[in-house]
């Protein structure tokens, strides 16, 4: 499926509009679920380890911020520009390898491996 294919960080020649709707929103709820892990976050972790998961975060914020007003405007039901749905589309690579650094991150974090830099 062509959805698959995007999480997996592969290109694909055309992704159906529909299809595209649906990975913008699994990604958008991917990133605020880990955002909240890293609210939730911030009591138990040492300064480093916090600065550490906030600076992923930001990266990954930074990266999928085309996707996520894209994601915004089909929330909402606005309509969606080309500009919009290109840069959106065309960062998926990027995107996606913030968002798995960042899974990365708080997957160490919570097994207790603490303080431990991205490769």
């Amino acid at each position: 499926m062509v959805v698959t294919g995007l999480f997996t960080g592969c290109k694909t020649a055309y992704i159906a509009p529909n299809a595209f709707e649906e990975y913008a929103e699994n990604v958008f709820i991917r990133q605020n679920q880990m955002t909240g892990e890293v609210m939730l976050s911030e009591e138990e972790l040492s300064e480093k380890d916090y600065e550490i998961l906030t600076d992923a975060e930001s990266r990954m914020l930074e990266a999928c911020k085309d996707l996520n007003e894209y994601a915004v405007h089909v929330r909402d039901g606005l309509s969606i520009g080309l500009y919009l749905r290109h840069s959106a589309m065309n960062s998926t690579e990027e995107r996606e390898r913030a968002t798995q650094d960042m899974e990365m991150l708080l997957d160490r974090i919570e097994n207790g491996q603490r303080s431990t830099p991205l490769p």
